[in-house]
């Protein structure tokens, strides 16, 4: 069974660097929770740390677990691309709002892990 790793969006339209950001360390629980309920989650999280609506998020894709390690209990990662460069950056700006060990970067290149699932614009 192939997994659909787009959770939120249309997974036909390529992202653009300057929209995305990849949230790390998440709780590996997310990774067994239903598409609907990983993306209120994460509405939810960029809406408390960020006060940013769910209008803002043009797509959301949920990491597969690469490696698993007995009683790991983060490691979930995922892509949020904003519909603007504006939200993108204000999260970037203010990812000292998350808890620890949650983080949230930009990305410069494609990952690996999402081969096939995300096409990015050159």
């Amino acid at each position: 069974m192939t997994k659909e790793l787009t959770t939120f969006g249309e997974k036909t339209e390529k992202l653009d660097f300057n929209r995305v950001i990849i949230i790390s360390t998440l709780p590996i629980k997310l990774l067994f929770e239903p598409r609907e309920q990983f993306n209120q989650t994460i509405f939810r999280l960029i809406n408390l740390k960020f006060n940013l609506g769910n209008d803002v998020i043009d797509r959301i894709i949920r990491y597969p677990l690469i490696e698993s390690i007995p009683d790991q209990e983060l490691g979930v990662k995922c892509l949020v691309s904003f519909y603007s460069r504006v939200h993108r950056d204000r999260v970037i700006s203010q990812k000292n709002q998350l808890d620890p060990p949650t983080t949230v970067d930009a990305i410069t290149e494609p990952p690996k892990e999402l081969s096939g699932e995300a096409e990015f614009e050159a």
